[in-house]
């Protein structure tokens, strides 16, 4: 009898291991990697948009840099996955070439670096128009989402230049005179590279 209790009591002894509890509950921590960032690529002069790293080993407190530069980190979803920031305009980002992305943790270890390819900036991309028709007066607050959006993209509304108030690399938005009528909106993204996209918003359509 004693002989079969000893052998359960290392049975269960191995199982505690191999399941993270009792003795193998302090299991050494997962080594600092990325695995994959998110985009791998990038236009030259891309405004505002979120890197996601996907790795092991993020801590509390995880800073990531893009090359010597670093970003603000946005969500810290688990020790796998982080977004961080990156500003229209930073340093790299105007003109094409190869960065580097890495992330630090508190205690000084640095994971090993992953490339962001920057491209000449190509076409913008129009997908959807959004604005507060429906939801108030006065001026008609315009949002034109899409893609591909530079530091330098223009704007026109009818062939008018638009001011513009707010940009990242999918949005757009800015103000223009409210009527029920036919919009006809326009984004200019400046060569090198670049293009142009156009797209309507019909508000006599009205609010159905």
């Amino acid at each position: 009898m004693r002989n079969v209790l000893l052998a359960r009591a290392v049975v269960s002894s191995a199982l505690a291991t191999l399941l993270g509890c009792g003795p193998g509950e302090h299991a050494a921590p997962e080594a600092l990697e990325i695995q994959q960032v998110i985009p791998q690529s990038i236009g030259a002069r891309i405004a505002d948009f979120t890197i996601t790293i996907i790795g092991t080993g993020f801590a509390a407190g995880s800073r990531v840099f893009l090359e010597e530069a670093e970003l603000a980190v946005v969500e810290h979803d688990s020790s796998r996955v982080l977004d961080a920031h990156v500003p229209g305009g930073t340093v790299g980002t105007t003109e094409p070439g190869t960065l580097s992305i890495s992330v630090r943790n508190p205690d000084g270890t640095r994971s090993n670096e992953l490339p962001l390819a920057v491209s000449v900036a190509p076409a913008p991309v129009l997908s959807d128009v959004s604005s507060n028709l429906c939801t108030g007066s006065g001026p008609l607050d315009v949002v034109l989402l899409g893609g591909n959006f530079t530091t330098d993209t223009t704007a026109e509304s009818s062939g008018q230049p638009v001011t513009i108030i707010g940009r990242s690399s999918s949005s757009i938005s800015f103000s223009v005179p409210r009527f029920f009528g036919h919009y006809a909106f326009k984004v200019t993204v400046p060569s090198p590279g670049g293009g142009e996209a156009s797209i309507g918003y019909a508000t006599f359509l009205g609010c159905d």
